[in-house]
Order: C-alpha cells, then sequence, then structure tokens
C-alpha cells in the first residue's frame, strides 16, 4: 500500500516493480509458506498495473503463475483471481501492440491480424467470466438515487465490497481491450457478440449491452459512490485509483462527467491521504509510451 503516499501519477512504479522483481526472483516454490502467499497475494494487481504501465509482459501471465495449488486456508475468491489471470496477459498484449511499430510494411499485417485474434479471444474469455459471475452473484447488485445535479446520481449499490471490485476490475480490462483492438484496426473496431447470458442482476449490464466505451466508463463511475462508504474506503479507494485514471480518458474534457471524476479523484486523497489520487486527476494517459 506505500505506493498511494506517491505525490507523481508514476512515481511508484519503482517501487512496484521492485515487488515484481522480488517475488519473481523468489520463485513459485515458496508460495508453499503461507506468508509468501499472503504477499504473493495481496500485491498481485499493484505487479500486473507496473506492468501494464510500462506495457512490458507481465511474468504473472506464465501458467505456473495462474494455477498455484492454494491451500492452508488462504485461497483467493476463485472468480476474483480468475479475472486477475486475464489481467495477468494484458501488459503483455500492449507490449505486442507497441512491437507493430517496428516492423517492416511486409511483416506488420500479419502481426496485427495474429494480436487481433488474441484481443477477440480475451473479449470472449471475459464474456464467459463474466457469465460465471452472473450465475455464481445472483442479486447481487442493486440502484439508488442519491438525488443532486451529479451525472452519476442513480447509483450502484453492490452485496459486498468483493463483488463490487470484481466487477469494476472486469469493466477495466475491457476498456483495455477496446482500446487496444482500436490501436490495432482503428475507429472501426468493434468486439465480439457475446453468447445469451442469463440475467440474475437487473442493473448491471451484460456484455452485449455495453454497445461503447463511455458505456462501460459510467458502469465504473457508477460504482464509485459504494465503494467509497466508510465501512470500507480506504480499501475500495485504493480499488478505484487505476479504474478512475482510465476512464478520464472517455469524457471530453470540460464536460460534467471529466469535472465529476477530478473532484472524485481530490475526494479520495482528502478522504483518505492516497496522495497519489491528486496526480492521477490530471488528464495524462494511464500507460506509458513504450
Amino acid at each position: 500500500m506505500k505506493i498511494i503516499a506517491f505525490d507523481s501519477a508514476f512515481g511508484w512504479i519503482k517501487h512496484a516493480g521492485g515487488i515484481s522483481k522480488l517475488i519473481e526472483m523468489r520463485g513459485i516454490h515458496r508460495l508453499e509458506s503461507p506468508p509468501e502467499r499472503i504477499l504473493f497475494w495481496s500485491n498481485r494487481i499493484t505487479i500486473i498495473l507496473d506492468c501494464l504501465v510500462r506495457r512490458k509482459r507481465c511474468f504473472m501471465e506464465r501458467e505456473e503463475w495462474k494455477a498455484i495449488p492454494w491451500t492452508a486456508g488462504i485461497e483467493p475468491r476463485r472468480l476474483n483471481f480468475l479475472v486477475q489471470n486475464i489481467f495477468c496477459d494484458v501488459p503483455g498484449l500492449m507490449e505486442d501492440e507497441s512491437t507493430l511499430k517496428e516492423l517492416s510494411n511486409h511483416k506488420v499485417e500479419g502481426s496485427k491480424r495474429e494480436l487481433l485474434i488474441k484481443v477477440m479471444t480475451y473479449f470472449q474469455q471475459l464474456y464467459f467470466w463474466r457469465s460465471d459471475w452472473e450465475t455464481t452473484y445472483p442479486a447481487s447488485c442493486s440502484e439508488l438515487n442519491i438525488g443532486g445535479k451529479k451525472p452519476f446520481q442513480v447509483v450502484l449499490y453492490y452485496s459486498t465490497l468483493d463483488r463490487a471490485n470484481e466487477i469494476i476490475l472486469y469493466d477495466s480490462i475491457l476498456l483495455l481491450l477496446w482500446r487496444l483492438g482500436r490501436a490495432i484496426v482503428g475507429q472501426s473496431f468493434r468486439p465480439p457478440k457475446p453468447e445469451r447470458i442469463l440475467r440474475t442482476n437487473q442493473y448491471l449490464l451484460l456484455p452485449g449491452e455495453l454497445t461503447s466505451q463511455q458505456a462501460v466508463a459510467t458502469e465504473i463511475c457508477r460504482s464509485v459512490d459504494f465503494l467509497l462508504l466508510e465501512e470500507h474506503r480506504i480499501t475500495g479507494a485504493y480499488f478505484l485509483l487505476f479504474p478512475l485514471k482510465l476512464v478520464m480518458q472517455e469524457y471530453a474534457e470540460g464536460g460534467e462527467e471529466a469535472a465529476w471524476l477530478a473532484w472524485k479523484m481530490q475526494q479520495i486523497a482528502d478522504l483518505t491521504g492516497f496522495e497519489i489520487s491528486r496526480s492521477l486527476a490530471v488528464k495524462e494517459p494511464l500507460v506509458l509510451k513504450s
């Protein structure tokens, strides 16, 4: 959690990279020890974000790091762990997209096709995950009208903080894949169509209903008030930092949504002391250029 004290949007990268190298160097066999498993589990998202910002593959995309024999009562929540498994692969897709610029003309088209197939495959993986989540956690979300003139006055409330974190991570990965698709083929890119999913949560959008990047971003924004409830504010705010930074690029500068996001990022810093949130409120790209 030390990264939240940095007052620069990217100042935490060196610290996060150090944790990543330490865990990788110590090796997967170390995870047989409960304290080592706790260290790994509590830093997994931070390590992925470090790789994502640097557009470099994450060692945790390797299968041995995704199929750990969790025992001794320190098992992660299954669907939480599975959506993080998908997230592990996104930095590698970004690295592949960066290398397209270095290829000669006769090689780039074939490489683009291969990368686009990968992106579409990950969309389908997310759809399967979302279907599993919908079945496993029925009626886990409700709506509440908090009034006022805010752009997101009808907010989403979840049965638990874990359910909210899972959905906003899922939405964040959808946004990243969508942007990758557009980086590969341009504005004409469209995600694959999902199979029909049986609805059990009336207020959450199913994959086929997320028809634009803004629709995905709006679902994240409507989840913010729940994650900032006093009973879990510190943990909720920590998990909001990346998604809120990500969605800033989806709204026009000067618009009410952009102003709301900047206000929420400042509010997080005021309420929690997470000073990094003030820097993230600046509308600069989340991912460093390669």
